[in-house]
């Protein structure tokens, strides 16, 4: 391999996650054939060239029991204040500007034994604004995969629908998930930082992370890559309105298997104003490296979603009703979740 392939051979394995092992770096250096130091000093330029957004475990907050909401509010020129406050919301994880109507989305997880009333919260602020919003709560989490490290197919499986169910998280469970929370260190053997730090022993560490992951509690502990510096400047959320998939989930592998779709939601309206219509339930975000490649997804995506979901086959039947893309124009906020 050349110096770029190798780098980006390592982009890639570091964001499809570490192996559960001692010395994780070593690991994916003998796989790819490439010294453990070369891998390491390969991350370390990608996190502090800020390429690389964050290194760390990436969780699925519904299984510890966490609700997710979308929300789209209709923010326009005066919403600089409105945005400002939502962004300091500390549960507030995404917050973007979007070509729609409702041009301000933001993204928030609260645990559900409190999450109606911080809801309600904030629909009250956004209430106060006279502008029109939409609230919608996830239901499941089908695909959460950036991959913008390349643009190499899925691994086989990876991105099969799921619709795990919340797990009761015991101490032992809590325990290693707070122990995976922190940033990990690019050395050679991460995992003693981390049991170090937590007062346990390496392998006591590393058997709770693979039992969290069995349980599809940990997704994976790797990196998460600036789509705009890896050449992934262009984006969209696109939302359809599609029957109830999860008896039925196939109809989504051809979509969730194309690396340039990173998130795949199922969500339902908690809240909509009575001036807006809207039938969605499917959301899915897409990337490009142009508006003429985005373009073309787009219409990919229309297509799959036809042929599997929608009854009417002809393509100039595809409306607003049915399917819209929302394309982003601006960034505000993006943080990893803290547990509380």
């Amino acid at each position: 391999m050349t110096g770029s392939q190798e780098y980006g051979a390592i982009a890639g394995m570091l964001e499809r996650g570490l192996p559960l092992v001692r010395e994780p770096f070593a690991e994916i250096g003998a796989r790819l054939g490439i010294p453990e130091p070369a891998v390491i000093l390969a991350a370390r330029e990608m996190r502090d060239s800020g390429l690389m957004r964050r290194f760390g475990a990436f969780f699925d907050h519904h299984r510890l029991g966490y609700s997710g909401y979308l929300f789209g509010a209709n923010i326009s020129d005066a919403g600089g204040p409105v945005i400002r406050e939502i962004c300091r919301i500390p549960s507030v994880t995404h917050a973007y500007g979007r070509d729609h109507k409702l041009d301000f989305w933001f993204t928030a997880l609260f645990r559900k034994t409190g999450a109606v009333s911080r809801v309600d919260e904030i629909c009250s602020y956004l209430g106060e604004t006279g502008r029109p919003f939409v609230v919608l709560e996830t239901i499941s989490a089908i695909k959460l995969r950036p991959s913008f490290a390349n643009s190499d197919p899925e691994p086989e499986g990876a991105a099969i629908p799921r619709f795990p169910e919340p797990c009761v998280a015991d101490g032992r469970v809590m325990k290693t998930v707070i122990a995976l929370s922190g940033e990990f260190e690019l050395e050679s053997r991460p995992f003693d930082v981390i049991a170090e730090r937590a007062g346990i022993g390496t392998e006591e560490l590393l058997r709770g992370a693979a039992r969290l992951s069995d349980m599809g509690i940990l997704r994976r502990i790797g990196a998460s890559f600036d789509h705009y510096k890896t050449g992934w400047g262009f984006n969209s959320l696109c939302a359809a309105s599609v029957r109830d998939i999860s008896p039925s989930p196939a109809g989504l592998t051809g979509i969730l298997t194309r690396p340039w779709v990173s998130h795949c939601y199922f969500r339902r309206v908690y809240y909509c104003d009575n001036r807006l219509t809207w039938p969605y339930n499917l959301y899915i975000m897409i990337h490009a490296d142009s508006e003429y490649s985005l373009a073309e997804r787009e219409n990919i995506l229309r297509g799959e979603l036809r042929n599997n979901f929608w009854s009417d086959k002809s393509s100039d039947k595809i409306s607003k009703s049915n399917f819209v893309s929302m394309r982003t124009t601006r960034e505000y906020k993006k943080i990893s979740f803290k547990m509380e």
